[in-house]
């Protein structure tokens, strides 16, 4: 500010200025989307990777509760083989119907889940890839801002700005959001 008031062009040093201070403002509210962006798919991916992991413990629980299941039918099998009482084999045979309706159903729930576990693994690496892809946007945007932004020279009265006009600025921010999106637009994955 001391620079614009002892600058001769104070009217135009100071509109510059005010440009720079307008430029400044909109890449920080650029910045503070693109961290809100960051930081929800970060809180995305924890919670699809918390998800996974009850599941994958669901599944192994299961996995267990199938194993007992189908030792119980097999000792109960040996039972009715050396069974020789017609009554304790009926009852046997029933225990056994019963556990293998328990156990196809018990194998069902575990396809099921087994196939939420791909489809939330499919998800995480998604999410995952987003997270990667945004950071390095983010890096780009800012190096692309870096090199489209003016500069307060130090000494006094002396304004430095990016010669290039408004026109060529706006081209340049157009033509390096598109690179980006084109850089990245085949590194995206979608989901079914």
């Amino acid at each position: 500010i001391e620079a614009v008031t002892k600058n001769k062009n104070n009217k135009e040093a100071l509109v510059k200025l005010e440009k720079i201070q307008k430029e400044l403002s909109d890449l920080s509210k650029q910045k503070n989307q693109s961290d809100e962006l960051y930081a929800s798919l970060k809180a995305e991916a924890e919670l699809k990777e918390t998800e996974l992991k009850k599941s994958e413990t669901k599944s192994n629980t299961m996995s267990s509760d199938i194993s007992i299941i189908d030792n119980e039918v097999k000792g109960l099998e040996k039972d009715l083989v050396n069974e020789s009482d017609n009554s304790i084999k009926e009852n046997i045979k029933a225990q056994i119907k019963e556990l293998s309706s328990e156990l196809e159903l018990k194998n069902k729930e575990l396809e099921t889940n087994n196939q939420k576990i791909n489809t939330l693994k499919n998800e995480v690496a998604t999410v995952n890839k987003e997270i990667e892809i945004s950071a390095k946007i983010m890096n780009e945007k800012t190096t692309v801002a870096a090199s489209n932004n003016g500069a307060i020279d130090n000494t006094e009265g002396a304004i430095v700005t990016n010669t290039s006009n408004t026109n060529n600025t706006n081209i340049t921010n157009s033509s390096a959001y598109e690179n980006i999106t084109e850089k990245y637009k085949n590194e995206t994955l979608t989901t079914p």
